[in-house]
């Protein structure tokens, strides 16, 4: 399924709730990965910064930046998901991949 572009974004409120709780779950996610796996797989990867973009989608919801949301999808995911699924397939090699979620 073709992702909406972000002019659409703008004007779906249901749409921008699914990008935003997307990014949070992302968000959350990565405050489980362990200080040690993130230095060795992703020390280029601002960790903290992608778990602050939690804090920031929860509690300051009414500030959050749709072009910066939208950047952050665009660039930033596909490099995340390479360092997470490198650290996955060391640990578990024999595991199977999941398809990545469709790009525009």
């Amino acid at each position: 399924m073709p992702v909406a572009p972000i002019a659409e974004v703008e004007v779906d409120p249901i749409i921008r709730a699914a990008l935003e709780r997307y990014l949070e779950i992302v968000s959350e996610a990565s405050r489980y990965i362990p200080p040690e796996m993130q230095q060795t797989y992703g020390s280029d990867v601002p960790w903290r910064a992608v778990a602050d973009l939690g804090n920031i989608l929860r509690h300051a919801y009414h500030m959050t930046d749709l072009p910066a949301l939208w950047r952050i999808y665009q660039q930033d995911l596909d490099p995340l998901e390479a360092v997470v699924k490198a650290m996955l397939a060391d640990l578990d090699p024999d595991a199977p991949t999941l398809p990545a979620p469709p790009k525009s």
